[in-house]
């Protein structure tokens, strides 16, 4: 009995404690599951000068993990990193001004249970409500429906052009660079959908 209880409590803590972990960690070792979860590690020593600017991406959560991930190998650490859209939601990108980009996500902000990492849906955000930044404003320009922000307007201090920001975007299975549309100028990108 002893013997049978022993190998019971074994298996148990194998397949219920030390699989799922295991897995979890093969998962994220491997290339072509990591490429998507997380931007590749940027080497250009002018990144610690530059706002590093997401567009999109499957699972943004990850995506704000880059500042660690670059310190943790030596790399360069981005002066700023912001992530302009949810996880899984198409985005339209409109350019009113030099340095103003419109994001409107399909279905609007905190619409995934991911999302509400960020920010509680008791903490309402109303048209104008400002969040500003040594290189950005984020300004709520218009709500869903049921109260959540659906566009936000980033006013940028310097033109979108400039090369204090490097615009990065989900495309074909991994992030790569973007160049923001011209002044009056829109894009549509589909939704950012990781293939794990």
């Amino acid at each position: 009995r002893l013997v049978g209880g022993s190998l019971a409590v074994g298996l148990t803590a194998v397949h219920l404690v030390v699989a799922p972990i295991q897995r979890v960690r093969s998962a994220v070792g491997d290339p072509a599951v990591s490429a998507q979860l997380y931007i590749r590690p940027l080497k250009n020593p002018a990144l610690a000068r530059e706002s590093l600017v997401v567009v999109n991406g499957p699972l943004v959560f990850f995506a704000s993990h880059l500042r660690v991930m670059q310190a943790a190998e030596g790399r360069p650490i981005p002066a700023h990193l912001r992530i302009l859209a949810p996880s899984f939601a198409a985005v339209e990108l409109d350019r009113p001004g030099e340095r103003v980009l419109v994001v409107r996500p399909s279905g609007g902000y905190l619409a995934q249970p991911m999302d509400l990492l960020y920010r509680s849906l008791e903490k309402p955000m109303p048209v104008g409500y400002r969040v500003q930044f040594s290189d950005v404003t984020i300004e709520v320009t218009s709500l869903t429906p049921d109260g959540r922000p659906a566009a936000i307007a980033c006013r940028f201090r310097v033109p979108l052009e400039d090369r204090s920001l490097r615009w990065m975007f989900w495309e074909k299975g991994r992030y790569r660079n973007w160049t923001p549309p011209p002044v009056h100028g829109s894009v549509v990108l589909p939704a950012a959908v990781p293939v794990i």
